[in-house]
Formats: structure tokens, sequence, C-alpha cells
């Protein structure tokens, strides 16, 4: 007993090790092999699953990913487990087989969640809603508000979006919640951002991908009260902040796309020049308007791919209320997004910044 014991806390140490490097994007393809060879031993066997589809999704292989998380599936009949696969379906496009698997599970919270956001995937709001509400005052009711602000963004309710994120400020989803309002703030000027700011600890908010997003806000109003000089700044959004470059952005997109590896990735025979401008011409949809910077573009043809399926799509980032394009990526397969639903609500204000 003490032998294994001994064994499995080594392992475990091994596979930590492993996680944070995939969480960094270190070594992503020879850690899927480290973890495929791990299969065939009797410790930890549902932990090693787990990273390993965390390093398929990361290396852009989704049919694995989705194989391995079924088979997760198949063995926990953890409902969570389903929502993520209806999730993987939609982010490839398949809505018919997201629908199916969904039709196919039985009965339970996690099930109503992901039915609801399949159908605010695909535009049927009022729909998504209406599940939604069955989630209250139950363990969903936290996430079923995130996700219900978000469909009110998608239709552009602000006031009962930030309704919603205000019902969270005191939850272990407050920060992702504060995330949200301090973008609507920035968006809308509301004199209550550095309120939210202040309530913002960003030591202790582990989110990569919010944190990101809120340092950037946090630059861009320090930037617009005169907090931020050219003697600290720091990085490329600080540079560009003070003087902006097409150049500089081009060769920032290049070098993001190469550190993603096989997750995204632009066609190869594209211009990159004629990409930004056309971007910068089309900034028609903001992101689910929880975000001052962050905008959906349609191109008029294949533009690369997510997670090696075809995408017309794109993710362009912003300095805050401007025109001026800090990076572009692919986003999700062609038939995603109510692309004609979302030009109809005009979210936005389609172009809420002058352009200079």
């Amino acid at each position: 007993m003490e032998y294994r014991n001994n064994k499995t806390y080594k392992l475990n140490n091994y596979l930590n090790r492993i996680d944070k490097q995939i969480y960094n994007r270190i070594n992503v393809e020879e850690n899927i092999k480290k973890l495929e060879k791990l299969l065939g031993q009797p410790y930890k066997i549902m932990q090693i699953k787990m990273i390993l589809f965390r390093a398929y999704l990361e290396d852009g292989r989704i049919e694995e990913a989705l194989n391995l998380k079924k088979n997760i599936y198949d063995i926990t009949k953890d409902p969570q487990e389903l929502f993520d696969i209806v999730k993987l379906y939609l982010n490839i496009g398949d809505l018919e087989l997201a629908k199916k698997y969904i039709d196919d599970c039985p009965f339970s919270n996690e099930k109503i969640s992901a039915e609801a956001f399949y159908y605010k995937r695909i535009g049927e709001y009022d729909k998504a809603i209406e599940l939604y509400g069955n989630l209250r005052h139950t363990g969903l009711e936290n996430e079923m508000y995130i996700e219900l602000s978000n469909v009110y963004l998608l239709m552009g309710d602000v006031k009962s979006a930030s309704r919603c994120y205000q019902k969270l400020l005191n939850t272990n989803l407050k920060y992702e919640a504060l995330v949200r309002l301090i973008g609507i703030a920035l968006t809308e000027n509301d004199s209550n951002v550095e309120n939210l700011f202040n309530r913002f600890n960003i030591d202790t908010h582990a989110h990569r991908g919010d944190l990101v997003h809120i340092k950037r806000c946090l630059s861009y109003y320090k930037y617009i009260k005169g907090e931020l000089t050219k003697n600290n700044i720091e990085g490329y959004l600080e540079k560009q902040l003070f003087n902006y470059s097409k150049e500089e952005a081009i060769k920032h997109i290049i070098a993001r796309h190469q550190r993603k590896g096989n997750l995204y990735r632009f066609n190869q025979e594209i211009n990159l020049y004629d990409v930004y401008d056309y971007c910068k011409e089309h900034l028609d949809i903001l992101v689910l308007h929880d975000k001052s910077d962050k905008y959906l573009v349609k191109m008029p043809y294949d533009i690369g791919y997510l997670m090696n399926y075809k995408t017309d799509l794109l993710e362009v980032v912003t300095i805050g209320n401007t025109d001026k394009i800090l990076t572009i990526y692919p986003i999700a397969r062609k038939g995603v997004y109510n692309y004609d639903k979302l030009i109809e609500r005009n979210l936005g204000g389609a172009k809420i910044y002058e352009k200079k």
C-alpha cells in the first residue's frame, strides 16, 4: 500500500506539471504523447483523460477531443460533460449533432442549460430565455445568470444584462460578472467604471481569458484618464495606445498566430494587409456587447481554420471604442453564429466609435 501511495503521489505531481505546461501552451504535442502512453496504466486514469482532452483542444485535434469527452461522459454520466460535448459540436458548426446529443440524453438541469445554450447560438433568444428561467433556484442558478445576461446582450438589452450580472457580485462568479460590467461601463461611458475596477482583484482572479481582457480594459481606462504615460508603458497594447502603427499590428497578428499552433490558423495564401483593411471597414457587430473592444467580422471567403475546421469568421480586437485594430484571429466554423440575426439586431450601434 505504501508503494502504491508513493507511486500515485509521484504520478500526480507529474500530471500537474504536464497540465501546467499545456495551460501555458508548452510542449503540447510532446505532452500528448506522454499522456497517451499513461492511458495503459491503472492509476489516475480519469485525471489523465481530462488533461489529455484539454491538450487535444489546444492542439486543434477536435475529433479526438470529442471522442475522449464522450468516453468520459459514458463512464461518469456527469451532466457537465454533456454540456462540454454540446459546446464542442456547436463550436465546429455541427448544429444537428449538438441538438441530437441533447435530445438523446436523460433529463437534468445540465440538459436544460445545454439546450438553452443551443438556442442562444442559433439566435432563438426567446426560447433560450424561457429555458434558462427553469434553472432558477437550482445548483446552476449562478451560471444561468451569466448565460442569460449574454442572451440579453445579444438582444441589445444592456439594462437587463447588467441586472443579471449585479445578482452575481456576492457569489463565486463575482469576478466574471465584474469583467462583464466593466466592459459595459466602458462602452456606455458609465462613471461607475472606476468603482468596478476597484472591486476587481487581479491577483486572485485565475481565468486566463478574463484576465487578459481586464488588463486590456484597465490599461485603456488609465490611458483615457491620463494615468498612463509614455514613461510607464510595458507592452504591445500600451505602445499602440500612444503611437498606433498598422505595421506593428500586423507583426503582432503574425506572432500570435504562430504561437497558437494548430488551435487556429489563417490560410497560407491570404494577405493580412487586405484582411486588416476589410476588418477595419466591417466592425459592425460588437461581440456580446460586454466588451468595448472586440468585434465579429464575417469574411466574404474562407479565411482559415479553427481546430482544423474551415471558417469565414474572425474576431477582431481593437483599442477600446476605436477602429484601431490590435489583433485578429479565426473563430467558429461557418454556420455557428446566426450572423444575419446579429446584423438585424445592429449590436453596438453599427460602429460605436468615431473614425480617426
